[in-house]
């Protein structure tokens, strides 16, 4: 079995945000930006062909390469499965500035 941590995490926005589909999708693009803004050394606009890609938390994380010694050869996946899943608590269509 797949060890599996939840994590119950809390934002705040800074302006509305008004959701066109998954709320998923908008945090999960907000909280990469900021990580890749946080942690990149190499300021390249892409993180391909980059010398630290496989140390890097917003690689590793984001942008996962696949590799062949992991298994997923045989899939016709683009890129591996992602390592985390965000399930954003019902927050409706849309969210005030300055309320989590």
């Amino acid at each position: 079995m797949i060890p599996v941590t939840p994590l119950l995490c809390e934002f705040e926005s800074a302006r509305p945000i008004r959701f066109q589909g998954y709320p998923g999708s908008v945090w999960r693009s907000a909280l990469g930006a900021t990580l890749r803004r946080s942690v990149c050394i190499t300021g390249q606009s892409t993180c391909d062909d980059c010398p630290v890609h496989g140390h890097c938390a917003y690689g590793q994380l984001f942008e996962p390469g696949l590799n062949p010694a992991v298994g997923h050869q045989g899939l016709n996946l683009p890129s591996p499965p992602r390592t985390y899943v965000l399930a954003p608590l019902d927050c409706g269509e849309s969210v005030v500035a300055g309320t989590p």
